[in-house]
C-alpha cells in the first residue's frame, strides 16, 4: 500500500507542477509556439492524470483485498508460490523484495494472473512458452 500511496503523491505532485509551468507560461511573440507549449502541457497533465486514476484504482483494490481470507484456489489476494516463483494477486506492481524474498505482485486481469485465476494446488499452467505447477496457494 505504501508504494501505491508514493506513486499517487507522485503523480499528483508532477500535475500539480505541469499545471504551475502551463499556467506560468507567458505568452511570447511567437503565439503559435506559445500555444504548442500549452497544448503539450496539457497532453502530459491528461497522461499523467490517467497513470494517477490508475494507481487510485489499484490501491482501492488493494485495500478491499482481504489478504487473510483462506481459498483453496487461486482468487484476488491469493499468494501463490509456484517452484518458479511466488506470486501475490491484486494489483499489478511488479517485482517487489520484502525480507530477502522475491514477490511478483500482479493483477488478476494481467495475462499471468488469468491463468492463476481459479487453479488449485497441484494445477500447471503456461504463460509465453514457461510452464508452472501451483505448490502452495496462501
Amino acid at each position: 500500500m505504501q508504494l501505491l500511496q508514493d506513486k499517487c503523491l507522485y503523480i499528483q505532485q508532477s500535475i500539480d507542477d505541469a499545471r504551475a509551468a502551463s499556467n506560468n507560461d507567458t505568452k511570447s511573440s511567437m503565439g503559435d509556439k506559445y500555444e504548442t507549449t500549452r497544448e503539450m502541457m496539457q497532453i502530459e497533465i491528461n497522461k499523467l492524470g490517467l497513470q494517477l486514476y490508475e494507481a487510485q484504482q489499484m490501491l482501492l483494490s488493494l485495500k478491499t483485498t482481504d489478504p487473510y481470507q483462506k481459498s483453496d484456489s487461486v482468487q484476488m489476494g491469493s499468494l501463490v508460490k509456484t517452484e518458479k516463483m511466488v506470486f501475490y494477486l491484486c494489483a499489478g506492481l511488479g517485482k517487489i523484495n520484502l525480507e530477502n524474498e522475491t514477490y511478483f505482485v500482479i493483477s488478476p486481469g494481467s495475462p499471468m494472473g488469468k491463468m492463476m485465476l481459479n487453479k488449485k494446488v497441484n494445477d500447471a499452467f503456461e504463460v509465453n512458452g514457461v510452464k508452472y505447477l501451483m505448490k502452495e496457494i496462501i
